[in-house]
């Protein structure tokens, strides 16, 4: 009995720590995946097309904090709004399990929107993801002009 109640206060605590840098991984490749079929859409329709964060999967929220779930769609239609209809909407995320924090930084652009050509504009900054369970498993993506490179964990800065 003792032995097992050694094995589980060694095991529960790296388990948990397995689970944050899951989440935090999953999160980060969601919106990377999305961010590469946002360029290839854009090429494929020779139009612009846009990723902003959402709550409710059918408008851009545009509040900072990307973890509720984020939308892709044709900018040759309106940008959804806020009682607007979601005919343009490409894709859709929904909120993600295990994470505190998604924070997309593009400076005081919100949205990432990609040229007809594939080139990124406001697609420079940084996401930081946070999870949950263990903040210092924390990871940071880098945005350089659409291209997305992934940092090592506790990475500060791109």
């Amino acid at each position: 009995m003792a032995l097992a109640v050694v094995l589980l206060s060694i095991a529960v605590p790296a388990f948990t720590g397995f689970q944050a840098r899951r989440a935090t991984d999953a999160a980060l490749a969601a919106l990377s995946d999305d961010l590469a079929l946002a360029r290839a859409e854009a090429i494929r329709r020779g139009n612009s097309v846009t990723i902003c964060e959402s709550v409710d999967g059918a408008t851009c929220s545009d509040q900072g904090d990307w973890r509720g779930g984020w939308l892709m769609y044709d900018r040759r239609a309106a940008a959804p709004a806020s009682g607007s209809p979601a005919s343009a909407v490409l894709r859709v995320q929904g909120p993600l399990q295990g994470i505190d924090s998604l924070a997309v930084n593009l400076g005081i652009v919100k949205r990432i929107t990609f040229g007809p050509t594939g080139i990124g504009a406001g697609a420079n900054g940084n996401i930081h993801v946070t999870p949950s369970a263990d903040p210092q498993a924390m990871r940071l993506l880098c945005l350089k002009l659409g291209r997305d490179v992934l940092q090592p964990s506790g990475t500060q800065t791109c």
